[in-house]
């Protein structure tokens, strides 16, 4: 009875862990995306943010909504989104696959 209390919270805390770790990452990537001074072919908006920023911004909007980020997706955010940073502070990179990339968080953030 015990060991199954702790199970369950030890799951609960590792869920929220992985859901604020996933915000903590996202919200850099949008301070580093709002920092950026070049303009790529990923802004898509009037206000020109890129499709990154309007991602991490639209996930942290969905907090506490009907369509919350699950645990299952913040684990596969959290691997795209470090892809995601990885790719950006590359030198030997291209603009292909960032784009590549952007659009796969986009998958992973489209609901079924």
């Amino acid at each position: 009875m015990l060991i199954s209390k702790l199970v369950r919270r030890f799951n609960t805390n590792k869920k929220i862990l992985t859901i604020c770790s996933s915000l903590i990452i996202m919200a850099g990537l949008l301070l580093t995306a709002c920092a950026s001074a070049t303009t790529t072919s990923t802004v898509s908006t009037s206000n020109n943010l890129s499709t990154a920023a309007e991602l991490v911004l639209g996930t942290l909007k969905l907090e506490g909504t009907n369509a919350t980020v699950t645990s299952t997706q913040a684990t596969q955010l959290l691997t795209l989104w470090e892809g995601y940073q990885s790719l950006s502070d590359s030198d030997t990179s291209s603009q292909v696959e960032v784009e590549a990339l952007v659009k796969q968080i986009q998958g992973t953030m489209t609901t079924d």
